[in-house]
């Protein structure tokens, strides 16, 4: 395991040079501190390197029986997250309870799990920013996301969907 920045990572495979998105040990953000976790926009970057080693950035790890290491359950200070296309799975429950998360932005990926953002109650906006809508969203991705009142697919002329970091 590793960090870069305000994020954990693990690797996935050294062959093909992956990782994943990596939760800091402790299960739940709640107990943390502004400053002790990932907070505002969030930008998951395509690639990080470690050791010398750059490594791509494939999935977000989030809670099952055997790994229960998600990196942004029940975290209370992100605002928004921008995944890019080289994340291809988001696991379940990973941003859980996320409860200040208003905006989701996606440049493609293959599944968002279950539950991956159920609870999400301030949730307004998931946009997938792919030329196609093939991601295989599973059942109660976005449970009790009671604010959520779009889901866009493709380009998107709403000025405020990018993060400052991506915009050009």
């Amino acid at each position: 395991d590793f960090r870069v920045g305000d994020l954990y990572y693990k690797v996935d495979s050294w062959e093909d040079r992956t990782c994943i998105v990596w939760g800091p040990g402790e299960v739940n953000y709640s107990r943390y501190k502004r400053g002790d976790c990932p907070s505002g926009d969030v930008i998951i970057p395509e690639s990080v390197e470690y050791n010398g080693v750059k490594f791509k950035v494939v999935k977000i790890q989030g809670l099952d029986n055997t790994d229960r290491e998600s990196p942004f359950f029940h975290n209370k200070y992100i605002t928004s997250v921008f995944i890019p296309s080289s994340v291809k799975v988001i696991r379940e429950c990973a941003f859980q309870s996320c409860s200040n998360l208003v905006r989701v932005i996606m440049e493609g990926g293959d599944t968002i799990g279950t539950g991956a953002f159920a609870e999400c109650k301030k949730l307004q906006k998931v946009y997938f920013l792919g030329d196609d809508s093939s991601v295989e969203i599973c059942p109660a991705a976005f449970r009790n996301c009671k604010n959520l009142v779009k889901i866009g697919y493709g380009i998107t002329n709403d000025k405020n969907v990018l993060p400052q970091a991506t915009a050009s």
